[in-house]
């Protein structure tokens, strides 16, 4: 009897198998996961500051088409501060990757954060380690966040003067006013975004001494101000406080894209390189400013026309 179910249990796999040749991937319209190949996974996952969680799925397992959609919705919620990709070990091109990384179970997930960024070159190489918590949205997000590394230093009332003089500083700064102990990793990815061209720190507001130090300072600020405050510190504006949406990465970034140019993130040239390979707009970076410089091109003799 187990020999007959064993035979009908391999049968059902084999089919399985055959059907998911044609099986389109999971994620090709998702908006905030990457489907990646042996072609975009280096320049995505490895050539970037910030963290990458990536699933390794194959569309005919059960236990994939479960999670595929809590996916989704964790990709919805922490893509602003984490990159989502995905890659399909049931194509062809796909399985060296996956044996690669030792996969041999389905769904798995891995996490890659990047090493201490110096502003040097370095030999050492991203780390990973596999996601072994329940395959459920909430538990996912609250993992990655803990994995977002941090580049705002945190500022005190003995260290505020000489953060606002920017007089000798090589980059202009950001200062985010905060009532939490901790920084989001909202504002930690904005650290990551501006590495090498704008310095972002913050500092508690509760802290004794503060609320005192920053008006006497900070004449810009309203006299009964509230966090969250952010400020950019330039040598030819002075300081301005920023008015929009502290949810909202893209406004923030926009109004921090004044004092420093990203090196990541939705601005910068590499994040919309990858938004590209997410639209299905290119298959690689190579792909991706090949395909700029053929406009830039076509723009100039147009002009010149």
């Amino acid at each position: 009897m187990r020999t007959f179910e064993h035979i009908v249990g391999l049968f059902i796999l084999l089919v399985n198998l055959v059907c998911a040749q044609d099986l389109p991937d999971f994620y090709s319209k998702s908006k905030h996961i990457a489907e990646l190949t042996p072609r975009t996974f280096d320049d995505v996952v490895m050539g970037t500051n910030h963290t990458t969680v990536v699933e390794f799925y194959a569309p005919w397992c059960k236990y994939c088409q479960l999670f595929r959609n809590k996916y989704k919705k964790a990709s919805k919620i922490a893509s602003d501060f984490v990159q989502f990709g995905a890659v399909d070990c049931n194509k062809e091109y796909n399985k060296q990757l996956c044996a690669k990384y030792k996969i041999r179970a389905f769904p798995s997930v891995l996490i890659f954060r990047a090493p201490k960024f110096t502003g040097k070159p370095s030999q050492d190489r991203h780390s990973s380690e596999e996601y072994k918590d329940a395959r459920e949205v909430g538990p996912l997000v609250e993992v990655l966040k803990g994995r977002v590394k941090n580049y705002a230093k945190r500022v005190n009332t003995r260290k505020l003067d000489s953060f606002l003089d920017v007089s000798t500083a090589k980059h202009n700064r950001s200062l985010l006013l905060t009532q939490k102990s901790t920084l989001s990793p909202l504002f930690k990815s904005l650290s990551i975004d501006f590495l090498g061209s704008l310095d972002l720190a913050h500092m508690d507001i509760n802290r004794e001494g503060a609320r005192e130090a920053l008006k006497k300072n900070i004449p810009e600020l309203p006299e009964d101000f509230q966090a969250p405050i952010l400020l950019a510190i330039s040598k030819e504006e002075g300081i301005k406080i920023y008015e929009g949406d502290m949810r909202k990465k893209m406004e923030i970034s926009k109004f921090l894209e004044h004092y420093g140019q990203p090196q990541d993130g939705p601005l910068s040239v590499r994040g919309k390189a990858l938004r590209a390979i997410i639209r299905g707009k290119a298959k690689s970076f190579k792909q991706y400013f090949k395909m700029k410089k053929m406009a830039a091109k076509a723009s100039l003799k147009k002009d010149e026309l």
